[in-house]
């Protein structure tokens, strides 16, 4: 099983978001999507998750054009999980996390054996049990943060599509999210998750896409796309490997020159 992206072209105005953009998500994998701001990674996401309409390229899972499967069958496939606003709902942390079984048919007042367990297993894969009978508007943004993760890890979809899962978190929540993707990537889910810290892509990662200027620079191992060359025309940024356990870790060591970078302000 794979989501197979080919030649996602995608244009606000006049800006080229996406060109030519191929990708493959691949069942029991991580593919982690890196570039500057701006560079198409929260637009790739949307797409491949059929919430966004390409000007051109197609979307295929398992041989199926993802925009042909009706709203309802493309959510038990497909878990999206953006990054946007904190909510904050006056729900409780088991109701949010509940939310992610809204497309089995389940709800509040309906809730399966079957959907109780996949809620349960939600909330500990991503140690916020604690939270359940706590209001959403009443945590950190860590800890919402990490609610919305579960509510998505609920679904228990074939595709996992995470938008920056640890801006938000501390450093030891920022490796237990990207350890529970990598269980769910165990489990056998297809796993794309967007991330601007390149060491976490390092660590977690099994593929990489890198992009910049909406343009695929490179897709492969970690090692072969998180190279100082390919990063120094990414970023514009000069980048150093220090060696952790089995991975190089890019560590950026220079001033951007501003002709590789983009504006920070803008979103990826």
């Amino acid at each position: 099983m794979a989501l197979i992206a080919q030649g996602l072209r995608r244009a606000l105005g006049r800006r080229l978001v996406l060109d030519a953009v191929d990708a493959e998500i691949a069942a029991g994998t991580i593919t982690g999507f890196v570039g500057p701001n701006g560079a198409g990674k929260s637009t790739l996401l949307r797409i491949l998750a059929g919430i966004d309409t390409p000007d051109a390229g197609t979307v295929h899972l398992d041989g199926a054009r993802v925009q042909s499967f009706t709203p309802s069958a493309r959510a038990r496939r497909i878990a999206h999980l953006p990054q946007v606003a904190q909510p904050q709902w006056p729900l409780s942390g088991r109701d949010v996390v509940t939310l992610g079984r809204l497309p089995h048919g389940a709800g509040f007042d309906r809730l399966s054996p079957a959907d109780a367990r996949a809620v349960d297993r939600a909330m500990a894969r991503t140690g916020t049990a604690a939270f359940a009978d706590r209001r959403l508007d009443q945590l950190s943004a860590g800890e919402r943060a990490r609610l919305m993760l579960a509510r998505a890890l609920a679904t228990e979809a074939d595709v996992l599509l995470v938008d920056e899962p640890t801006a938000a978190l501390d450093p030891a929540y920022q490796i237990e999210a990207m350890t529970a993707l990598r269980a769910e990537a165990d489990r056998g889910v297809a796993v794309a998750v967007a991330l601007h810290d390149l060491a976490l892509a390092a660590r977690f990662c099994d593929r990489l896409l890198l992009l910049a200027g909406g343009k695929a620079l490179r897709f492969g191992a970690p090692s072969d796309v998180l190279t100082p060359a390919a990063l120094k025309t990414a970023y514009g940024v000069t980048f150093a490997l220090v060696a952790f356990e089995q991975h190089d870790l890019p560590i950026p060591v220079s001033r951007p020159t501003l002709a590789g970078s983009s504006d920070p302000s803008r979103a990826g």
